[in-house]
């Protein structure tokens, strides 16, 4: 596996900047960061564990929730690490997996300020772990340093001082020049003397990855010893889960999804059961009789992210129920079972059912974890984010270095764009949270007067297909939403409460962003040509009457210009790696480029 370039981390790790930059073609423009928002990198819920009335979510950071506060699900304290892949709690300290940094001990003794005290490389990516007797058990994946496969496999660490951890033992795959031809850890579980680590098996050994359950002998910790290597007929064995003396194996990739195996003699695991999901199990918890699977939909499309199972005879699961279609990409990743509630780790966030009914999980709580900032405006002292599948954050930035939320709201599809005009926010959004519905973009428009209680106003259906980020301008009571190949759709925002869709502007061109000043509008369009390839143009559209857009000029831009923003009679655009332009439109029926800079690809900042 490559590591991301560390441009590629920061970027996806700061969700808010406040900058102030001066356009010079003349002269260098520095731009120096002063504040971010929530201060790491945020992602999807990776992995969860439950202890002393706290849920800790590993979700680019750490998230501890107060279990007894569902009304009002939201982290009592925030643990930043730069990517967070595994929890586990014992007694005060939380032991995070964290990728590329290794382990890292916090100190939760107050869950509302936890703190590190330790941390420790290993050789490879942290991805789950065990904690037991003063040792710490590491499923690790690999590191592709440019010329082969690094490490991965079983990292053993001695936490006895949780300030001083250090690898005391190890089992790691062979180097490899190949890049797919190296094992790779994915979870690890301990019962008696024996380490349990389910992983994918080096292509080396058998011609093509194989899922595996292996087995080794850990009496001596700093000797783990392979004893056995159990084939589960999959692609990769994805996780492992020990109730009594049998392992419950989640595969990837295969019909046999869930396996079942008893353990009683470590060094010759037995198949004694399964379940056939047909597709991806994730994780697996066991309590008592029942066992839930967090699970990727399978191959008819079914939306179940976690299914309940008998397993009171083990040679013979039963399928009791499931739970999906809460929310799209409901996709179950880790599970934790504590005082009958079932806590989910999914693609979409952290997720609390009320185990009642144990074959019949009812929601209970829910926090989106999933970040990922895809727009940020600012008006006065108020930056306006959207974020991931989320909606809308509003935060005061009246001391830029300290960014503080204070409000938002939520929307039922994923946000596309924002604009903020006379009090008023406009968001479009897609897709939808009913299975199988067809995903249209809508218009929301909201109330911001008051930045900590945004309300929604009104909202309209453009009749235009989603899948895609709907960018859009206000401009004189008018909203303006970039609608792809379905061109420039125009609605009277007017009647904020009654928003009407009033005009259209279609092209040959597809659309993909727009910007507003005065009378005008610009559009970025795109185009497929079978002899240039990918095409991008400004186009300007008069709209001095809004009902009626009409094109007067257009300018042909090199690269893959995407955004564009108006400074008086500039327009300037991005254009991938031709930097960026920008275009005098004084005379809007003759745009002409003034100036520009062209990047190197790669060049550092």
């Amino acid at each position: 596996m490559r590591r991301q370039p560390a441009a590629c981390k920061r970027a996806a790790s700061i969700l808010f900047l406040t900058l102030l930059v001066t356009l010079s073609l003349a002269q260098p423009v520095t731009v120096t960061p002063v504040g971010e928002w929530p201060g790491f990198q945020r992602g999807s819920a990776q992995a969860v564990t439950v202890a002393g009335g706290y849920a800790y979510v590993a979700a680019g950071g750490v998230y501890i929730f107060d279990t007894s506060q569902l009304s009002n699900l939201a982290p009592v304290g925030i643990y930043a690490t730069p990517d967070a892949r595994d929890v586990v709690v014992v007694g005060q300290h939380a032991y995070v997996a964290d990728w590329e940094t290794g382990l890292q001990i916090v100190d939760v003794s107050n869950p509302a300020y936890p703190r590190r005290v330790g941390e420790c490389s290993i050789n490879g990516r942290a991805r789950r772990l065990v904690v037991r007797d003063n040792y710490a058990y590491v499923a690790s994946a690999p590191i592709w340093d440019g010329q082969s496969n690094q490490g991965g496999g079983l990292q053993v660490i001695d936490v006895s001082d949780p300030t001083q951890p250090r690898v005391v033992g190890e089992h790691t795959y062979f180097n490899s020049p190949c890049v797919w031809c190296v094992g790779c850890a994915y979870d690890v579980a301990v019962k008696g003397n024996y380490a349990f680590l389910a992983e994918e098996e080096s292509q080396l050994i058998r011609g093509e990855p194989r899922g595996t359950l292996a087995a080794f002998d850990i009496s001596d910790p700093t000797f783990p010893w392979l004893v056995t290597s159990f084939d589960t007929s999959s692609s990769r064995a994805g996780s492992v889960t020990i109730s009594g003396n049998h392992a419950y194996v989640g595969n990837y990739n295969s019909e046999s999804g869930l396996l079942i195996l008893d353990i009683s003699n470590p060094t010759a695991p037995t198949q004694v059961g399964g379940y056939a999901t047909f597709d991806t199990v994730r994780d697996v918890a066991v309590v008592g009789t029942h066992a839930y699977l967090a699970k990727y939909p399978d191959q008819s499309g079914d939306g179940v992210g976690v299914e309940v199972l008998d397993v009171s005879d083990p040679a013979n699961p039963v399928r009791l129920g499931g739970i999906g279609n809460v929310w799209p990409n409901f996709f179950g990743r880790v599970l934790a079972v504590a005082e009958d509630r079932l806590h989910v780790a999914a693609y979409s966030g952290y997720w609390i059912f009320d185990l009642a009914n144990p074959a019949q999980p009812q929601l209970a709580a829910e926090y989106d974890t999933a970040g990922g900032g895809k727009e940020v405006i600012v008006s006065g002292d108020i930056a306006f984010l959207i974020e991931g599948r989320v909606g809308l954050h509003t935060f005061d930035i009246s001391n830029p270095s300290q960014p503080v939320r204070v409000g938002g709201f939520r929307t039922t599809g994923s946000p596309g764009a924002v604009a903020v005009h006379q009090g008023r926010a406009f968001l479009t959004e897609y897709g939808s949270v009913v299975k199988n519905a067809e995903s249209r973009v809508r218009l929301q428009v909201l109330d911001v007067a008051n930045p900590a209680q945004p309300s929604r106003l009104g909202g309209c259906d453009l009749g235009i297909d989603g899948g895609w980020g709907a960018r859009l301008a206000v401009l004189g009571g008018y909203a303006y939403v970039a609608s792809g190949a379905q061109g420039l759709h125009v609605t009277d925002v007017n009647d904020p409460a009654n928003p009407v869709l009033v005009g259209q502007y279609s092209s040959d061109w597809s659309v993909l962003n727009v910007a507003a000043s005065q009378t005008h509008v610009y559009l970025i369009g795109h185009r497929e040509d079978p002899s240039t390839g990918q095409q991008r143009r400004l186009e300007v559209l008069d709209v001095s009457v809004p009902t009626n857009p009409h094109r007067i000029g257009t300018y042909d831009l090199p690269g893959y210009a995407y955004h564009l923003s108006v400074l008086g009679q500039q327009v300037y655009s991005t254009s991938g790696p031709d930097g960026f332009q920008v275009i005098d439109v004084s005379d809007p029926t003759a745009p002409q480029r003034i100036g520009g800079v062209k990047l190197k690809v790669g060049q550092e900042p």
